[in-house]
C-alpha cells in the first residue's frame, strides 16, 4: 500500500514504476519457498470473478520502471517501508527489488502497536498489507478500495466507490460480473496498489479424520463449517 499523501504517489507513473520493479514469483520463492501464489488482483484468478476481469499477467520490467521514475520526477528520495518483525524477510526481499530499479527505501521494523498507529496516521510511504479473499468481491475489496477516513493517505476514487456500491446492490449475476470487470480494470489502470500474492493455508489433523474441507470445486473459507460430511476412520 502506498501513501497517497506523498506527492510522488499522487503520480500514476510512480505507482506504475513500483509495479514494474516488483518480481512476484521471486517473493513467493524467497519468502514462502513456493507455498504461495502470485496474483494480480484481490480475488482468486481461477474464480468466476478472476475470469471475468481477465487482467493481463504482471511482468517485471526494470527498464520501464526506471523510465517511469524519471517521468514521475523521482530523484532518489528515500521512502519508508514499514512492517512488523514477522514480515522482516518479506520486507527485505521487496526492499532489494525496489533497489534494483533505483528506488531508495528504508525498512523500518515496528512493534504492532506502533505499526498500527503509523498506518492510521499516515506516517509511512509504503507498507505491505494483508487482506482476506472471500467469495464475494464486495466483502473482499471494500476494506481495501472504498474511500475511508479511518486511515490517512489511503486510496480514494469516486468511480471505484460507485462501482462497489453498484456491485453490492445488483442481484443479477451477469450484470455483477460486468460491474466487477469494470471495477477490476479501473483499479488496474489507476495502478491503485500492487497485489503481490496469496498464501496457502494448511490444516493439520490426525489420519483418522476423513472428508474435512469444502466440497469439490469450492474454495476453502477460514470460517467455513465443514463437519457435515466428516467421519472418523
Amino acid at each position: 500500500i502506498v501513501n497517497y499523501e506523498n506527492p510522488l504517489f499522487q503520480k500514476i507513473e510512480m505507482r506504475q514504476a513500483l509495479s514494474f520493479a516488483a518480481e512476484k514469483q521471486r517473493l513467493v520463492d524467497e519468502v514462502f519457498f513456493g507455498h504461495a501464489r502470485k496474483t494480480d488482483m484481490m480475488m482468486l484468478p481461477e474464480s468466476i470473478w478472476g475470469k471475468a476481469a481477465n487482467l493481463p499477467p504482471h511482468k517485471r520490467d526494470l527498464a520501464k520502471a526506471k523510465t517511469l521514475l524519471k517521468s514521475a520526477g523521482y530523484s532518489g528520495q528515500e521512502l519508508s517501508l514499514i512492517g512488523r518483525k514477522s514480515e522482516a524477510q518479506l520486507l527485505e526481499s521487496f526492499y532489494r527489488m525496489l533497489g534494483e530499479a533505483g528506488i531508495k527505501v528504508k525498512v523500518e521494523i515496528l512493534e504492532a502497536g506502533v505499526m498500527n498507529d503509523r498506518v492510521a496516521t499516515g506516517k509511512y510511504d509504503l507498507y505491505i498489507a494483508g487482506g482476506r479473499i472471500t467469495r464475494d468481491p464486495v466483502v473482499t475489496m471494500t476494506p481495501e478500495y472504498y474511500t475511508t477516513v479511518a486511515e490517512k493517505g489511503r486510496y480514494s476514487n469516486p468511480k471505484v466507490n460507485k462501482l462497489i456500491e453498484n456491485l453490492d446492490t445488483e442481484f443479477d449475476q451477469k450484470k455483477r460480473l460486468q460491474i466487477f470487470k469494470d471495477l477490476a480494470w479501473t483499479i488496474y489502470n489507476d495502478a491503485a496498489d500492487l497485489p503481490l500474492f496469496y498464501e496457502f493455508r494448511y490444516i493439520g489433523m490426525i489420519e483418522k479424520v476423513r472428508n474435512y474441507g469444502p466440497p469439490d470445486g469450492k474454495n476453502y473459507e477460514e470460517n467455513g463449517t465443514y463437519f457435515k460430511r466428516v467421519w472418523l476412520r
